[in-house]
């Protein structure tokens, strides 16, 4: 078992956040351990990329209520405008 760790992901909900100058350099875009679904239900999640332009790589991992795993995984990429 390992201690639950909080991860930082940016919101820019202000105006100041929006007009930052500081390039975001993550390379861990987003974490979420607690998504429950029910069913067939589908979830829908937003995050922001980085500034740091490449291809990331998404993957998705879960375990049912009775113990069976599941992976996938995708790649996401970041491009400059």
């Amino acid at each position: 078992l390992q201690v639950q760790k909080e991860f930082f992901s940016p919101k820019y909900e202000t105006n100041s956040e929006i007009e930052s100058r500081l390039a975001d350099r993550r390379s861990l875009l987003y974490w979420s351990p607690n998504i429950k679904l029910q069913g067939h239900e589908i979830n829908y999640v937003e995050f922001y990329s980085s500034d740091e332009p490449g291809i990331y790589n998404v993957i998705i991992q879960g375990i049912s209520s009775n113990g069976v795993t599941g992976t996938n995984s995708s790649f996401l990429e970041v491009v400059r405008p």
